[in-house]
């Protein structure tokens, strides 16, 4: 045990309790919704929400839930310039943590002090408060894990035919090849 531990478990418990006094006042507006096969985490849709504070939009956060219901895909998180450093991408994740339980898995951060400082923060402090974050990965890591929901997509009936094209060209490509021995 690290000897300031206990401190830190203190200060930790100190800020879940004040994502709780602010997560009253920020609520989460659903601005679109969209769901297209060339998307990384078809069949879930792509979920784009407004980040309101008293009826006044101060930033977006955009995410998608694997299809397994194993993780949440944080795409993006902005505030506006006037309203950072408030905590209200933190109480924006909370409430996706709260309204969807699931781990949170940031994509993609992009390479700023800032970007970094802010999902460092956000660990220890939704950690503290019984929500994970997990490491964030590219976005061509979340089309290498579609390959473990891809069962969940429906074929449609052109790709279906063209696959079974495929598989019967083969067939007598090798059923071609043993006659001709």
């Amino acid at each position: 045990m690290e000897p300031f531990e206990p401190i830190r478990d203190f200060f930790h418990r100190r800020h879940a309790h004040h994502l709780d006094k602010i997560f009253p006042f920020v609520r989460l507006l659903l601005l679109e919704t969209a769901s297209h096969r060339t998307y990384a985490c078809y069949p879930s849709p792509f979920i784009k929400m407004a980040i309101m504070v008293n009826a006044l939009e101060v930033g977006e956060i955009s995410y998608t839930i694997s299809p397994l219901q194993d993780r949440l895909f944080v795409y993006g998180i902005e505030i506006s310039r006037e309203y950072k450093r408030r905590g209200y991408g933190l109480a924006a994740l909370w409430g996706l943590h709260r309204m969807h339980s699931l781990p949170i898995v940031p994509v993609s951060i992009i390479s700023s002090n800032e970007a970094h400082r802010f999902w460092h923060r956000s660990r220890q402090i939704l950690s503290a408060a019984g929500a994970l974050i997990q490491p964030d990965i590219h976005r061509g890591h979340v089309y290498q894990e579609q390959q473990s929901w891809k069962h969940l997509i429906p074929e449609s009936s052109i790709d279906r035919s063209i696959r079974e094209h495929e598989e019967w060209m083969a067939r007598e490509a090798i059923a071609n090849r043993n006659a001709a021995t």
